[in-house]
């Protein structure tokens, strides 16, 4: 049986203004966005989404990342980084994976270790199918569209 899930990767900027929450709902129920990897969470205000659940990775200088996932989608196995720019979880045979990194010419050391170090420490000892998103410095926000098919196809 194959499954297609539609995922989205969003920078929110930190959005705690109830008209921005609100408009971010829409957009999610518009496009029928089955999870949500989000990066620059600052506060808990994305928890009221309905009809979503919120796995949240805050660092403690408040700015963090997110995976929000369908009320009836069940994520297992959450990890996060302690510095709050990655959370990672198992969802139905597949390693989804947010990440934020580091930003800016002053900050290219803590970047590298960000990748060399706390996204490795994400990926380490998965066999699963992974979907990889977030803001990675250099790209836009986009919606990707992810068509796993089950095991006894999964070979061919």
């Amino acid at each position: 049986m194959d499954y297609t899930y539609k995922i989205a990767t969003v920078n929110i900027n930190g959005i705690s203004a109830p008209t921005r929450i609100q408009m971010f709902e829409e957009f999610l129920y518009k496009h029928g966005i089955d999870l949500a990897l989000l990066q620059e969470v600052t506060n808990s205000k994305i928890t009221t989404i309905r009809r979503y659940t919120s796995y949240i990775n805050m660092e403690t200088e408040g700015r963090g990342t997110a995976i929000l996932a369908k009320d009836n989608y069940l994520l297992t196995n959450i990890q996060r980084i302690p510095t709050g720019r990655g959370i990672s979880a198992h969802f139905n045979g597949i390693r989804i994976v947010s990440i934020y990194a580091p930003s800016g010419s002053e900050k290219r050391h803590e970047r590298q270790e960000f990748y060399n170090s706390d996204v490795a420490h994400l990926l380490m000892h998965s066999t699963y199918n992974m979907v990889l998103a977030g803001d990675f410095v250099f790209l836009r926000p986009l919606i990707v569209w992810v068509h796993l098919m089950s095991s006894e196809h999964s070979q061919d």
